[in-house]
């Protein structure tokens, strides 16, 4: 699960050394994992009898507390853990609040999120240019974000998208310039942002892996297997 082998902590580390609290919250912060206290108990306990070393030990513990489709718990599970290696949320938090610094007026962005939590960043940031808005002591308000979103709402696959490319279904894509005033036709169109490609073919790109920072031009680049973004500046 580590997009940089070198890195110490693996998904077996936090499997067997985290806390019941710290596994709770792990599983329902990132994976939304409604049983996520059961779960962590259940971890714990078996651990207690032997370290849980592969997938299949995993699920042994997994399997009689799937709710629902187990495929899809599955997934929310080794989303969380997942994330957590990777510390995801914090890199793509990270890449956001660089945005104001690279690019130059007139630059464009464009993220496309596969998950509520990646989506609720990104539209946070976005929206407001900072993580970190202050009120002004007069006006009772922050200083107007340096991005101006180019579609109020995220463009989502069609269901023609979603039959060509599954993996399209949960795709949001937001895009952004700034410094520049958009004119109307930019606007009523965010895909002149990338000219003639559809949704699903972007979220089957893959982007070498490597701190965001140092996203190359016009480039597409993963956060973990989910986010992926397309940059011109």
């Amino acid at each position: 699960m580590r997009m940089d082998q070198r890195q110490p902590k693996t998904a077996a580390t936090i499997i067997n050394e985290y806390s019941a609290a710290a596994l709770q919250n792990m599983f329902s912060m990132y994976g939304e994992v409604t049983n996520a206290r059961t779960l962590a108990a259940a971890i714990v306990q078996e651990r207690s009898k032997r370290p849980l070393q592969t997938i299949q030990d995993l699920l042994t513990v997994l399997e009689p507390l799937a709710k629902g489709n187990p495929n899809r718990y599955y997934a929310q599970v080794f989303q969380a853990i997942r994330i957590e290696v990777n510390e995801e949320l914090a890199v793509l938090k990270e890449w956001l609040e660089q945005l104001p610094l690279v690019l130059k007026p007139g630059g464009r962005v464009a993220v496309i999120t596969f998950h509520s939590l990646e989506d609720r960043l990104v539209k946070l940031f976005l929206r407001d240019g900072t993580f970190s808005r202050e009120a002004d002591p007069i006006y009772g308000h922050s200083s107007a974000s340096p991005f101006e979103l180019m579609s109020k709402k995220p463009i989502e696959a069609s269901a023609e998208e979603v039959k060509m490319n599954d993996r399209s279904r949960s795709a949001r894509l937001r895009s952004l310039i700034t410094g520049s005033s958009l004119s109307q036709s930019s606007v009523s169109c965010p895909s002149a942002l990338m000219p003639q490609t559809r949704l699903s073919a972007i979220s089957r790109q893959s982007g070498t892996s490597g701190h965001p920072s140092q996203l190359p031009r016009g480039g597409v680049r993963n956060f973990g297997s989910s986010c992926c973004v397309h940059t011109y500046w």
